[in-house]
């Protein structure tokens, strides 16, 4: 905490003073007041502190989305009005601000991200909190939604997409995985998304912080992330969901669905995958049935070029048990970029899989990346296990 205390005060009473904190470089800093008057009274204390300690009464309340909301088909410049239920949590703190913000509205093909704030108060409107317990909602009869764990797209973008697990932990469910996109000169690229739904039969949105990572040394094998954006996660269904971010400074969703139906064998190894000892890469699996009952299990590379940026392969095998998969790279458009169908692939390989069991088993890649690209990825029967939780239909 930073705190300035002004026991007497000058004539102007911080009429000409200039009330704020900056970086030691001078780029970033953040204002209380700027030659306003009444800024700095006797007996005034203005504090500054760090958004993950902030005293109780400014710390936001916990709220969150009971489920997504459709507006149906709308016609160019049609409005319409739709109502959200938030729940506020149990143990929000009398006085805390509670926000309600609108991101923007996704459908198939498009996005229109204009953020707003539709709710500003705090709780109790500013005076007395008379909490009443009987408007609580009773979840214990609300069950918990299927988990549909794997690959999701927008089949009208094609190319970008995520892989998304859920972890839950009884009524508490996590959500994590990776986004598979591309930069603006169509090279691929991969970032990560963590968040929290919080009670999933309550909520069925997860906030998550997006994360890029690149290799920083490779003997020993060492990686660094930073914070690049944050966004959202809302489930339609469990095989249908809405996923808007803010990546970069810039704003954009799409709405995304199961990539490859919701036909799954038995005793599926869909999930994360990486290997204990080089933490940082992996390969995410998504074991599935094609039409006419064909298996396929499908693996994303997620790996480093010869830069120690970010970049993956794909590749797909008709067996369910793993072998030999021909792996390729593929040049999509980036999030925000119009989906033009000029991307492409490249052959990138090979990678080798077996189990000894549904959550452990061995990942070798014998992987080169084409020009424009340059590096390779070669491991050799390095052991890998599961980083997820299985779907309810498997035991590890």
């Amino acid at each position: 905490r930073i705190a300035y205390q002004y026991r007497n005060a000058d004539p102007l009473r911080g009429g000409s003073a200039t009330i704020s904190i900056q970086d030691g470089a001078a780029n970033v800093g953040l204002q209380f007041g700027c030659n306003t008057a009444d800024s700095a009274p006797a007996g005034r204390a203005v504090c500054f502190f760090p958004p993950s300690a902030l005293p109780p009464a400014f710390q936001p309340a916990a709220a969150t989305l009971d489920h997504a909301r459709t507006l149906g088909t709308l016609a160019p410049g049609q409005t319409v009005a739709a109502s959200v239920n938030v729940a506020v949590a149990a143990n929000a703190t009398c006085g805390a601000p509670l926000a309600v913000q609108y991101v923007g509205s996704v459908d198939r093909v498009a996005s229109s991200m204009r953020a707003s704030t539709v709710l500003d108060q705090r709780i109790g409107g500013g005076n007395a909190c008379q909490p009443l317990p009987q408007c609580a909602p009773d979840l214990s009869a609300v069950p918990l939604p299927a988990r549909r764990d794997g690959a999701f797209t927008n089949l009208s973008r094609l190319g970008n997409g995520i892989l998304a697990f859920t972890i839950p932990n009884g009524n508490q469910w996590s959500l994590a995985g990776t986004w598979f996109t591309g930069r603006r000169d169509h090279s691929p690229e991969w970032f990560t998304f963590q968040g929290d739904f919080g009670d999933r039969r309550a909520s069925a949105q997860a906030p998550v912080e997006l994360r890029r990572f690149r290799q920083v040394s490779s003997t020993p094998f060492a990686v660094e992330a930073s914070l690049v954006g944050s966004g959202q996660i809302t489930y339609i269904t469990p095989s249908d969901l809405v996923f808007t971010w803010t990546l970069n400074g810039v704003a954009g969703g799409e709405r995304m669905i199961s990539a490859y139906g919701t036909t799954r064998p038995p005793n599926e190894r869909t999930g994360a995958w990486f290997n204990p000892g080089e933490s940082g890469w992996g390969a995410l699996i998504d074991d599935h049935f094609l039409p006419g009952s064909v298996a396929d299990q499908v693996i994303y590379n997620y790996i480093f070029d010869a830069q120690g940026q970010p970049v993956w392969t794909l590749g797909g095998l008709a067996n369910l048990n793993g072998g030999l998969m021909q792996q390729r790279v593929f040049f999509p458009h980036c999030p925000t970029c119009p989906a033009l169908p000029d991307f492409g692939s490249l052959p990138a390989g090979t990678s080798t899989t077996s189990y000894s069991s549904l959550t452990t088993g061995t990942h070798s890649t014998n992987i080169v990346l084409p020009a424009p690209l340059s590096g390779s990825w070669i491991r050799n029967n390095l052991p890998i296990q599961m980083l997820t939780v299985p779907q309810p239909s498997q035991s590890p």
